[in-house]
C-alpha cells in the first residue's frame, strides 16, 4: 500500500478523552437549548448539612485537578491519594487516586474557590477514610532543554505551565556537572534521540554546509556527553524519578545497563515494509491501579508517530499501560503491522537504584493536544 504522506490519524474526541456520538439521521431538536457561547465549568463542595469538616476528596480524572492541588500545595495544605477506590457518599464511587485535602486554615476556603472555578467534582469528609493514604509533595522537576531546537521540549513546557507546575530548565551544561539529586527530584527527557541529547550541535560540519551559524558558537556546542548520561544513572540510582518521552528512552536503554538491557523496543530496526505508523491513535490498556494511571480510564488513546513498544519479563519493570490487541490497537488513521506492537508495553515504570525511570514509549503530551493522556505525565 501506497504510505500517506506526513501523520494520518487526528480524531480529537480520541484524543481529548471526549464520547462524541454520530448523528446518522434528523430527531427532534425541541428539547435542546442554543449556546451563544462557551459555557462555563462550575463545580461546588457536596457538603451535607449540619456536618462537622474533616477535609476534602477530589475527583482524580480531571486534568484541572492538578492545578487545583499544586494551588494547595503552594499554600501549604496537606494533601495525599487515596490508594484505592472509596465512596465518599453512597451510591458514589471515585477511582484509585482521589485526591485527599485534610481541613485545616490553608484549604478550608481554598478547596470550595477551587471546586467552583474549575469545575471539580469534590466532597466534604467528615472523618479520615478507612483506606491507605499516600503523602503528596511537591516536586523539584527540571526540564531537559537543549541546544538542538526541540519542539517536544516546547509542548512539554506548555503543559507544566498550564497546569501550574514549577519546574527549572536543565541544559547541557547543567547536567554534566552532576550533583543532580540534591537539586532535583524529577528530571524530564522530552522526545529526542541519543544522539541529540550527547552529542548536540556538532563543531564541524560537512565541506559545503557552512554558514553564519554553522557550525554553531562554540558555547553552544556538544550535549551532555558521556559526563551527562553518568551524572543521569547516578541521579537515578541516589533516589531521584527519571522521565523519558518516546525517543529519549532509548538512551536509558542503550546507556544505563541493569535492568534496561533486558527491555527491548520491538518497533527498532523494522523496515516500512514490515511495521509502519506515522501518526495514528491506538487503543491503550491502562493499569489503572498503577499510581503513575490514578485518575485515567481503563481504556484511551494514544498518540503514536514512529514511537516505541516496550517488550521485557524483568519483575522490576511494572507495565502502566499496553497496545491494545492486533484487530482493536489502531482507532484513528494508519497501521501496518499492528501484530509487532499489539499487547506489548507503551509505558513501564522501572525500578533503578534507589530511584526509578518511567519509560513512554509514545507522547502523552504529542503537539500539547492529547488531553486524554495528559494525566500519565
Amino acid at each position: 500500500p501506497l504510505p500517506p504522506y506526513d501523520v494520518a490519524g487526528w480524531t480529537l474526541s480520541y484524543q481529548m478523552g471526549v464520547q462524541a456520538v454520530p448523528v446518522a439521521r434528523t430527531f427532534d431538536t425541541t428539547g435542546l437549548v442554543q449556546l451563544d457561547s462557551a459555557p462555563e465549568a462550575r463545580g461546588e463542595v457536596d457538603a451535607p448539612r449540619r456536618s462537622k469538616t474533616w477535609g476534602y476528596v477530589i475527583d482524580p480524572a480531571a486534568n484541572v485537578a492538578a492545578i487545583a492541588v499544586n494551588r494547595l500545595l503552594a499554600r501549604g495544605a496537606q494533601v495525599a491519594r487515596l490508594a484505592a477506590s472509596f465512596s465518599p457518599r453512597p451510591g458514589v464511587t471515585v477511582q484509585a487516586g482521589a485526591w485527599v485535602v485534610t481541613r485545616g486554615a490553608h484549604s478550608d476556603g481554598l478547596v470550595p474557590e477551587l471546586a467552583g472555578t474549575l469545575g471539580l467534582r469534590t466532597w466534604s469528609l467528615d472523618r479520615a477514610p478507612a483506606h491507605r493514604l499516600v503523602p503528596i509533595r511537591a516536586r523539584r522537576i527540571g526540564l531537559y532543554k537543549s541546544w538542538v531546537a526541540n519542539m517536544d521540549e516546547g509542548w512539554t513546557r506548555w503543559l507544566l505551565e498550564q497546569h501550574e507546575f514549577p519546574y527549572k530548565t536543565v541544559l547541557d551544561r547543567d547536567i554534566r556537572a552532576g550533583d543532580l539529586r540534591p537539586r532535583f527530584d524529577v528530571i524530564v527527557l522530552p522526545h529526542q534521540s541519543p544522539i541529540g541529547i550527547v552529542r548536540g550541535h556538532e563543531a564541524s560540519l560537512p565541506a559545503g554546509r557552512e554558514g553564519p551559524s554553522n557550525p554553531v558558537p562554540p558555547e553552544y556546542q556538544g550535549g551532555i556527553g558521556d559526563p551527562g548520561v553518568e551524572a543521569l544513572k547516578r541521579f537515578v540510582d541516589e533516589g531521584g524519578t527519571l522521565i523519558t518521552l518516546d525517543e529519549a528512552s532509548d538512551l536509558v536503554l542503550e546507556r544505563f545497563g541493569g535492568v534496561f538491557a533486558r527491555i527491548s523496543n520491538v518497533t527498532r530496526g523494522l523496515d516500512r515494509t514490515v511495521f509502519y505508523c506515522p501518526g495514528s491513535v491506538l487503543r491503550l490498556e491502562v493499569d489503572t491501579s498503577q499510581p503513575v494511571a490514578w485518575g485515567m480510564p481503563r481504556e484511551t488513546a494514544a498518540y503514536f508517530q514512529g514511537s516505541r513498544a516496550f517488550d521485557t519479563a524483568d519483575a522490576s519493570a511494572r507495565s502502566i499501560a499496553r497496545y491494545a490487541s492486533t484487530d482493536s490497537v489502531l482507532m484513528s488513521g494508519w497501521l501496518l503491522g499492528a501484530d509487532r506492537l499489539a499487547r506489548r508495553h507503551a509505558a513501564l515504570d522501572v525500578a533503578f537504584g534507589s530511584g526509578r525511570v518511567v519509560l513512554f514509549g509514545f507522547r502523552p503530551q504529542f503537539r500539547a493536544q492529547p488531553h486524554a493522556t495528559f494525566k500519565l505525565l
